[in-house]
């Protein structure tokens, strides 16, 4: 699963955030919108699934650079 952040109100994203299951365990890896596919996360968040099932993944506000509101979407 992957979501789309937007960090500076200009409905453009500035990250990316994948969700996924590699070898069995969860993963959440940030990654800065300008790099090229298959670039190195820029940091990673801690992923976990919410009472009623749904995803959820927790990150460093500093990864994001300390935003004081952001838009997302999947």
């Amino acid at each position: 699963m992957t979501w789309f952040i937007d960090t500076t109100g200009d409905k453009k994203f500035d990250y990316t955030v994948e969700w996924g299951v590699d070898a069995g365990a969860l993963y959440a890896d940030v990654y800065n919108s300008s790099t090229a596919t298959n670039a190195t996360a820029i940091c990673h968040g801690t992923p976990s699934l919410g009472a009623d099932q749904s995803y959820v993944v927790s990150i460093d506000p500093k990864c994001l650079r300390s935003p004081a509101a952001f838009n997302w979407g999947a």
